[in-house]
C-alpha cells in the first residue's frame, strides 16, 4: 500500500512474496504459515486474518479503529466505535446490541 495524493493506494501481490512485500526480513523465522497475514510492516501496515475481519463485522474490509489500552490495543469497526462513543444515537434511540 502506498500514500497517493487521491488516498492509499493497494495492490495486490502473490502470497508468495509477502515477506518481501512485508518488508520482513529472511533471517526471520516465522512461527507458522499464516504468521506473514499477521505481520506489522515497516510501513505500519498491518494484514488482518479473516477470522478478525469476520468478528468485527467487517469481512470485506472498511473503517477501522484501534484503541489503546493499558497493556493491549483493541480493534474495532468505525461503527462499532460510533455506537460505543453515542450509545443514544442521532435519534436518541440506543445503538446498544442485545
Amino acid at each position: 500500500m502506498e500514500a497517493t495524493l487521491e488516498g492509499p493506494r493497494v495492490k495486490k501481490h502473490r502470497v508468495e512474496n509477502a515477506r518481501v512485500i512485508l518488508g520482513i526480513p529472511s533471517e526471520v523465522v516465522l512461527p507458522d504459515l499464516n504468521a506473514a497475514l499477521c505481520h506489522l510492516s515497516t510501513e505500519r501496515v498491518v494484514r488482518v486474518p479473516e477470522r478478525i475481519c469476520r468478528a468485527i463485522g467487517l469481512p470485506r474490509g472498511g473503517g477501522a479503529v484501534f484503541l489503546q489500552r493499558d497493556d493491549a490495543v483493541e480493534l474495532m469497526s468505525d461503527k462499532s466505535f460510533a455506537d460505543r462513543a453515542d450509545p443514544m444515537g442521532e435519534e436518541g434511540e440506543s445503538n446498544e446490541r442485545p
